[in-house]
């Protein structure tokens, strides 16, 4: 997120507005998007100033060609095809701009069967459903919309990390 060059940001997938208030920090235009209103409510009152709107990865409530980056965290992983979604962010996203997305990595969802709890205000708990892309999958879909992948980043495990650590 630090290398966005100047010019609108449209944070998808924004949740309570993490990146997005690192974004704001940063001094960047930047409108958040997300698909759920409770999380919206969050990142609204955190943020009073910045814009958000509901919407999700398969209709991207923008118009074509109107943001110069675009930055997406762990929601890929939430849909079953990600084609789709790399066509909406390759609309919406201005010749020559720049996508940052983050997703939990294969191994994780795949192998070892990671999935996201979440709790309603009563203590009740479900899991988000998670499809475990392996990383090339990425690529295609991203070239598929027209984009370049230009850098891919992916931890480094390490037996340390395999420790299971309750806390």
């Amino acid at each position: 997120i630090d290398g966005l060059p100047d010019g609108p940001v449209l944070d998808v997938a924004c949740g309570t507005g993490r990146h997005t208030a690192y974004i704001a920090e940063a001094g960047h235009e930047v409108v958040g998007i997300d698909p759920n209103e409770g999380m919206l409510a969050k990142a609204k009152e955190k943020l009073p100033d910045v814009e958000f709107k509901l919407g999700d990865l398969s209709k991207i409530p923008a118009d074509d060609s109107s943001y110069e980056s675009i930055t997406c965290g762990l929601a890929f992983g939430h849909v079953s095809d990600i084609g789709p979604a790399a066509k909406e962010l390759a609309r919406v996203l201005q010749p020559g701009g720049r996508v940052a997305i983050s997703a939990p990595h294969p191994f994780i969802t795949g192998i070892l069967g990671w999935r996201a709890p979440v709790f309603d205000a009563e203590g009740n708990g479900w899991q988000v459903p998670e499809y475990p892309h392996p990383v090339g999958s990425y690529v295609q879909a991203f070239e598929q919309a027209g984009l370049v992948a230009r850098e891919c980043h992916e931890p480094q495990l390490t037996e340390d990390h395999a420790v299971w650590n309750p806390e």
